[in-house]
Formats: C-alpha cells, structure tokens, sequence
C-alpha cells in the first residue's frame, strides 16, 4: 500500500471480520448456464435476512432459498449508488469535493473516495465542491475560502476562563476549516485595503501619510497617525480623516493642531485669555479651555482679539491711541498692546499736503459775492463789506 494509507490486509481484527462475512455470505459460483449474470462494471444486490448484500462481475447462483435478488446490474459509474428497498448507500467524492451525510443524527464530512453503508442509518445531504463554494456549512463543520486581497467577517468561539463566548474576527485568505457548533459567517468580504474595516468591536483603521484619524476611545478624543491601528473594544468610535497639509487646522473634540506657516498668526483664546502665536512651527494643546478663532497675515497693520492687540505703524503715519481715556500717540514700528483701557482709534498721515490755490475770474467772483452777500455759505465772524474786499480763492 501506499505510504500513508492503512492496510487492511495487515489487521487481525480485519481478517477475522473479514472472515466472519466470508461465512454469512449466500453467493457462489453458478455452474454451466445456471445463475445470474453481473455484467462487467455493474453491481447486483441480494437479499437475506433482512440484510442486503453485494455482488460483482461474474455468474453466480443464489442456492440458500431465503436469499433472493432485489436489484440487478446497477451501474457503477455512478456518484450515489441508493438501490429501492434496500439500506445500502454507496457515495463517490471525486477530487476537489466533500460529502455531507448524516449518521443518527450526527453530521459527517466524506472525503476522496467511495464510501458504502449498509446500516440504514446514514442519509446523504448531498456533495459540495471547493472550486464552486466559497463557504459551506454542514452542523458544526464549516468551509470557508477567502480570496486575496480580502477580509471575511465571522464570529468565532473562544473560551475564556471556562467560559465560552462569540467574538468577531476577520479572516485573512486562504482556505478556512473551523469545527465549532458556534461559528457563524456574515456573508460578507471587504478590501484588505479599504481605510476603515468595522466588524463588531474590532477595528481596523489605515492612515495615509499626511494625514489623521479621528477616533473617541472610552469617551476620550484621540488622533490616530500614518499606519495601520488594530483596536478591539467596544468603546471605540472612529470619526473619520483630515489632511494635515491641506487644513492648517485640525480640531477634534478638546484636541487642537495648529500649523503656523511662515507670515501667519494663529488667533486662539486660552484660559479665556486671548493668544497670538506667530512662530512658524506645528503646535498641539489638549485642553476644553483652549479655542482657535482665526488666522491673520502678519502684515495686517491691525489684528486684534479681545483685549489684546498688534498696531503696525508704518513710517509717515502714526497711531492715534487712547489708554484710559488719554491721547497716546504711537510711532512707526510693531506695537502689542495687553490692556482693554487702551483702545486704538486710527492711523494718521504725518506727511506733508500741498494745497494748490486757484484765483477766480471777475465774472466768477462776482457771481460767488452775490451768493455768499444773500447769507448761503457766509464765513462765521465776518461782516460783508470784508466780504467784498477779500479775494476769493479755491482749493483745487
């Protein structure tokens, strides 16, 4: 026999069993033209006894009156084999397949090979192929074939502690083989490569390079960063993505990111205090007392919040300024102000203005005497004879 298959011929108990039969048997040659004829890959069946038997190719002769034939010449090439009124059942399982029979009760799988009964207590389901069925389940028994690049949802049994539980579980490819009465199948693959895999409380999240994940685990905010994150609870949320090169901002919760790029301030409130950060760089505070509000460029000649202030003064101007209530003027350059008494008006120019002055014809004066001698637009404190005398002039 073949390494790794077991030889009959070498068990005693088998020899006797053998033997035994050999001796309850009925058949035996036919003489002559006597007998019944089993043709070439055919089989016959007899009865006696309540008991079926059978027999293969040749001419036999049934000589015991209490055996009789009740099926004759039933082909071999067959894959079940079930003849009327009788127990027998002989099952073929070609390669690549897998029976599914009952025997009181109890579920069996048969494997490669042909498989005969003669008790009458095993029925057949019926067969599966392992090319055609990703999954199949027979009891407790249970296949399942998992394809690449995939994950399958399932709910295995563990015991822990004596006890026995359902937890999820994602199965990667290949072919699966479970005996468990618990085992259960979603019906349900996804991409190994999608970013969030969700399957009861287990959770797979993959993170881009650039990017963050936002989650909440036991009440708390957290940031997941580039990779791949295995999280097995139930007290797990994922929120979702952001970019962190395309948001200068990410907020999440009590979690805040800043990134303060080169000629940005970041306006925030912290501690109820107002902030100004203007040092390029990535910051991150955690705390439900802090509160991004805007950015500002820096070259803004005001930016403020709250009570404070930054007042940027360019030459040739200065910054009119009232610190509890008295004139404060302030001088070209940058200015931060912390005080809310000290409030900013405006900015005044301190360059020189040229006014060009233009003298009016007579026609023109003597039309802007008549107007000014009939009270419209008479200078406060002058009579109208210096009216008359002065030379009217306009600013062009």
């Amino acid at each position: 026999a073949p390494s790794g298959l077991y030889d009959y011929s070498t068990s005693e108990l088998m020899k006797d069993q053998l033997s035994l039969e050999r001796r309850k048997r009925s058949h035996i040659d036919a003489p002559l033209m006597f007998g019944h004829v089993v043709l070439p890959g055919c089989i016959s069946f007899y009865k006696k006894d309540g008991r079926t038997y059978a027999v293969g190719e040749g001419r036999w002769l049934l000589p015991n009156p209490k055996a009789s034939w009740c099926c004759r010449n039933v082909s071999l090439d067959q894959d079940v084999i079930a003849p009327s009124k009788t127990q027998v059942l002989i099952i073929r399982i070609l390669k690549g397949e897998v029976g599914l029979v009952m025997e009181q009760g109890v579920e069996k799988l048969l494997d490669v090979g042909s498989h005969v009964y003669n008790s009458g207590t095993v029925s057949l389901v019926g067969k599966k192929q392992y090319a055609n069925d990703q999954y199949f389940s027979h009891g407790r028994y249970h296949y399942l074939r998992v394809p690449r690049g995939k994950l399958a949802k399932v709910w295995a049994e563990v015991v822990k502690d004596g006890v026995r539980s359902l937890v999820p579980r994602l199965l990667g490819q290949g072919e699966h083989y479970i005996d468990s009465n618990m085992f259960k199948y979603e019906y349900g693959l996804v991409d190994e490569s999608d970013p969030y895999i969700h399957h009861g409380s287990v959770h797979i999240i993959r993170v881009a390079k650039g990017s963050v994940a936002k989650a909440m685990h036991n009440t708390k905010p957290r940031l997941l960063g580039m990779g791949d994150h295995i999280v097995e609870s139930t007290q797990f949320e994922f929120i979702g993505t952001e970019s962190i090169i395309s948001n200068l901002c990410i907020v999440h919760e009590t979690i805040t990111i800043l990134r303060v790029p080169l000629g940005k301030i970041a306006l925030a409130w912290k501690d109820n205090e107002p902030v100004f950060i203007d040092e390029p760089g990535l910051y991150e505070f955690d705390s439900p007392d802090f509160e991004f509000v805007e950015y500002k460029n820096a070259d803004e000649r005001l930016i403020q919040l709250g009570a404070k202030k930054i007042v940027l003064v360019h030459t040739g101007s200065v910054g009119v300024t009232y610190d509890g209530g008295i004139l404060k003027i302030l001088p070209n350059g940058r200015h931060i102000i912390n005080s809310s008494n000290h409030i900013f008006h405006s900015f005044l120019s301190t360059q020189e203005k040229s006014l060009r002055l233009v003298t009016l014809s007579e026609n023109e004066k003597f039309a802007r005497k008549s107007t000014i001698g009939r009270g419209s637009g008479a200078p406060i404190g002058l009579s109208s004879t210096a009216i008359e005398k002065c030379d009217l002039t306009v600013c062009e």
